[in-house]
């Protein structure tokens, strides 16, 4: 339990009673009650109107702003309202005694029954604890009077110190079928089906896609869905037999993943393409060929392959052609290699590891999962929130995470923004409605954690329910 006390008042002089019992505790007045909390401090500000105050002469009434929450309490310092005759006898005791520490130095003293309206305003500032929230703000009154007996008056409520209004974040779906990012291809030699490791960069495609198998089927035996094999030819020849040059190929390197590779037949799909001319287009786009708009209409206004490949070869007497033969066709003869499976889930060092070198590898799930071995709030966390909507940024899930995390940094323009992208659930309605709270527009953010309670939200739950609170105070 948490007991401080900046100042505690102990004025040894003696009390009437028959006065005390006379004594009318409202006759005080508090207007512009406010509480501001920023940047890790709480400032404390009312106006008081003691105009019609009456301290009989012998009392002392003493008003101690205090911040209450269950049995922890904090006492700020205090404002004295003494009688004529108490206040003579304060004076004294401070001429005789000369020590301060015996008498606790008011916030201020103030004296009543004068003229006209008397009002003060009271400013203090104190750092903003965790305990605080959800506390009140109170201003406890004591009457002193003589024979050292005092009696404690009504205290009077002011504000309510609200919980920081409660974000909510959205547990990205997570896509338990992931996609193998390597793709690569294994050549062949012209008109062969056979597989030749030192040819062109076979032994390092053969390597890598011998890799990719093993590491799934270490870290997730029984996991992989499908490995798909794409056979290509060339153009050149007849359509007929590269389509058959195409489907030997595909299955040459489906035979080699099974020789090597505990993997049934039933995993690999092979398909062919028979006459790669995507890939002469693609080749032509970017090259500074002489005719190159003349290949490209033949490309892509020629149905027939054959013929397709027949009018390349008359076009400038075979030059062109001959120089498509030795650039670019090699590499058209190839076959293409993926594998879908199902991703078991990383480690928490496996997903830092991964997302120290390559984040865009990681799904918004597994950054989401990520983000969840720091504190909330904390730097790491924030990162990796805000590193997730930079690298989905279509992603509802994403962008409802970063406008969180922008509205606990009280960024009202980024998470406005996010939130537009955010779509409609629950958590996001009670992320509109704490934009609508910073930005004091309390009748919208109530009707935002009105309609988000109805959904089961339940940080929308607390914030309605502190809104109510801090409202009926008020």
């Amino acid at each position: 339990m948490k007991k401080i006390h900046l100042f505690i008042v102990t004025f040894l002089l003696g009390m009437n009673p028959i006065l005390a019992e006379q004594y009318a505790p409202y006759q005080l007045k508090v207007t512009d009650s406010r509480l501001v909390k920023e940047n890790g401090r709480l400032s404390v500000e009312f106006t008081i109107d003691y105009s019609s105050l009456e301290v009989p002469a012998n009392d002392e009434l003493i008003v101690t702003p205090v911040i209450t929450k269950g049995q922890d309490t904090l006492s700020l310092p205090f404002l004295l309202f003494p009688g004529k005759t108490r206040d003579k006898a304060n004076q004294r005791k401070m001429r005789l005694y000369g020590k301060e520490e015996n008498f606790p130095v008011p916030y201020a003293t103030l004296y009543p029954g004068g003229k006209g309206q008397l009002l003060f305003t009271y400013r203090q500032q104190l750092p903003l604890e965790e305990w605080m929230y959800g506390g009140q703000l109170e201003l406890l009154q004591n009457v002193y009077g003589c024979a050292d007996c005092h009696k404690i008056l009504a205290s009077m409520p002011l504000n309510y110190i609200a919980n920081p209004p409660q974000v909510a974040f959205i547990i990205p779906v997570i896509d338990q079928q992931q996609k193998d990012t390597l793709t690569l291809y294994v050549h062949f030699p012209w008109d062969q089906a056979v597989i030749l490791p030192d040819f062109m960069n076979n032994a390092t495609a053969l390597g890598r896609m011998d890799h990719s198998i093993e590491s799934i089927l270490r870290k997730q035996p029984g996991k992989i869905q499908q490995i798909a094999l794409t056979g290509y030819a060339s153009p050149e020849g007849k359509y007929t037999y590269n389509a058959r040059l195409a489907g030997r190929r595909a299955n040459a390197v489906k035979e080699y993943i099974l020789r090597k590779h505990d993997i049934t037949g039933n995993l690999i799909a092979t398909d062919t393409v028979p006459e790669d001319w995507q890939g002469v287009r693609h080749w032509v786009d970017s090259s500074n060929l002489k005719y190159k708009k003349e290949v490209v209409d033949i490309i892509d206004n020629t149905p027939d392959p054959d013929a397709k490949d027949n009018r390349l070869r008359r076009l400038d007497k075979s030059v062109t052609y001959n120089r498509l033969l030795r650039q670019v066709y090699p590499f058209l003869r190839k076959v293409e290699y993926r594998v879908n499976y199902h991703a078991a889930p990383l480690t928490s060092e496996e997903l830092k590891t991964v997302y120290r070198t390559h984040p865009e590898k990681l799904s918004p799930a597994e950054l989401y999962s990520l983000c969840q071995t720091y504190p909330q709030g904390s730097p790491e966390f924030n990162e990796i929130i805000f590193t997730t909507v930079r690298l989905y940024p279509n992603n509802a899930a994403a962008n409802n995470n970063a406008a969180a995390v922008a509205l606990q940094q009280n960024d009202m323009a980024h998470a406005k923004a996010y939130l537009s992208q955010a779509g409609n659930t629950k958590e996001t309605v009670n992320n509109r409605g704490v934009l609508f709270q910073l930005e004091g527009n309390i009748p919208e953010a109530i009707q935002c954690f009105k309609e988000a309670c109805a959904n089961g939200c339940q940080e929308s739950i607390q914030n309605l329910n502190n809104l109510e609170r801090t409202q009926s105070i008020q």
